[in-house]
């Protein structure tokens, strides 16, 4: 009986480890790249960096975009060996990102975890849920609106972005090209 009960509970890991990875693999209808595994989370880094188990030999290089299932920009490649390269979290503390959110231009600080703060003019219609894309990006979606603080005395709105994806929960990623 304990064997048949570890024989299910393999098969049923299994069974999301290929759901997991066929979520994935549409992306590659639309463009080239390839589908990595995560071999460490980003939980595991105070640098909002994690690894994923493709590298030189599988065609990653310096720059390249990752994406998660749903072609939401998760982070890019800094250091690439042979079959693994380091990821840098979009939104790592201390790092910036050119973004807009419904055509109004904002400079995200990354604070880690997935989020990141802007500032964005006061007046302007901005709702949770807004999804924030990056022009360097060619206008992929980097995250969505979490919260937005204004004061009608100031000029500029804060506006809170967290990355649409649970990190945390992320088993394959999507990488492609550097874009030119």
């Amino acid at each position: 009986v304990a064997s048949l009960q570890e024989q299910a509970a393999l098969s049923t890991a299994l069974q999301a480890q290929v759901t997991a990875l066929a979520d994935v693999t549409h992306l590659a209808q639309n463009a080239p790249g390839i589908t990595a595994p995560i071999a460490s989370s980003f939980i595991a880094s105070p640098y909002g960096t994690f690894l994923i188990g493709a590298g030189s030999a599988e065609g990653v290089t310096a720059g390249s975009l990752v994406l998660s299932a749903q072609g939401v920009v998760v982070g890019r490649v800094t250091d690439v060996s042979a079959h693994s390269a380091t990821v840098i979290e979009l939104f790592a503390p201390q790092h910036t990102l050119d973004a807009e959110l419904d055509g109004i231009p904002m400079v995200l600080q990354g604070q880690g975890g997935g989020n990141a703060i802007g500032q964005a003019p006061n007046g302007v219609t901005i709702s949770v849920g807004d999804a924030v894309t990056a022009p360097e990006f060619q206008g992929r979606a980097v995250g969505i609106v979490a919260h937005v603080s204004s004061n009608p005395s100031n000029a500029a709105v804060v506006v809170y972005i967290g990355s649409s994806v649970n990190l945390a929960a992320l088993q394959y990623v999507f990488v492609i090209p550097p874009l030119q």
